[in-house]
């Protein structure tokens, strides 16, 4: 477990306090900053009332939060999409870019506290991203009313998601020394995964067409945007992220042995 533990703090350290994080964070609160309180005057507007009145943005025929919420959280997901890869490119390309992959390989810790380590490493920071993006529509609770439930269902699923290209962009980092290259196939693998579902709408075969739909990622963010967390849903998230991480785990126990 020690082995563990000083996996994790090597790679959350180098990730947190790397100034490409803080470029990708203050890159993200600059694009929030600009297009949110835009969104929320142009909602203001549309639905007649003030955007500080007390509890003058929650009734009419307008909702916030599909108005305005579910415009933020789509931006939040498009940024971390092509942001996950960049943090994720650190964790074993530039290892085996500096040779330092090979001393990891010799050290006494097993394949799986590597794998673990470094993924729950970079997903703590881009949790960090997705709390900073949380600020954005929980402060407008000082003057508007909305469902507490929606917003926070909506939130976990894009935590859960991130964790699923956080362990997409682990595997990507694995398979070459190049960082461009792990950083394009991280962002190819995770669009992909929202495409999943046009396999079964193009075929006849209903057993098919539902295990695709199953299988997108659109299906149970839908869920969770609903306010429905579904079990099956989380289960699906938690699938994806073991089979990356395991992936993963097979490609450095294979470089293990290869170095022997």
């Amino acid at each position: 477990m020690r082995q563990f533990f000083n996996q994790f703090n090597k790679d959350f350290k180098q990730t947190f306090f790397n100034p490409v994080f803080f470029m990708m964070a203050g890159l993200c609160c600059s694009i929030w900053g600009f297009v949110f309180p835009r969104k929320l005057f142009e909602f203001a507007r549309i639905a007649g009332v003030s955007p500080f009145s007390q509890g003058g943005m929650g009734g009419g025929g307008y909702n916030i939060y599909e108005t305005v919420f579910i415009s933020h959280l789509s931006l939040t997901h498009l940024l971390l999409l092509f942001i996950v890869p960049i943090f994720t490119m650190r964790l074993i390309s530039e290892e085996k870019k500096l040779r330092t992959f090979d001393l990891l390989l010799t050290a006494p810790i097993t394949s799986t506290k590597i794998v673990l380590g470094k993924f729950l490493a970079a997903y703590a920071v881009v949790l960090v991203l997705i709390f900073l993006s949380f600020l954005y529509p929980i402060m407008t609770s000082w003057f508007a009313e909305f469902n507490i439930v929606l917003l926070v269902s909506a939130y976990l699923s894009i935590a859960l998601l991130m964790g699923v290209y956080t362990a997409i962009g682990l595997f990507s980092s694995s398979l070459s020394a190049s960082i461009m290259l792990s950083v394009f196939l991280g962002i190819i693998f995770s669009v992909a995964l929202h495409f999943v579902s046009l396999g079964g709408q193009l075929s006849n075969n209903p057993v098919y067409s539902s295990i695709m739909e199953y299988l997108s990622v659109s299906t149970h963010l839908d869920n969770f945007f609903r306010g429905n967390i579904v079990s099956s849903s989380v289960v699906f998230f938690f699938i994806i992220i073991g089979f990356f991480l395991f992936m993963t785990q097979r490609v450095i126990e294979s470089s293990r042995w290869r170095s022997q």
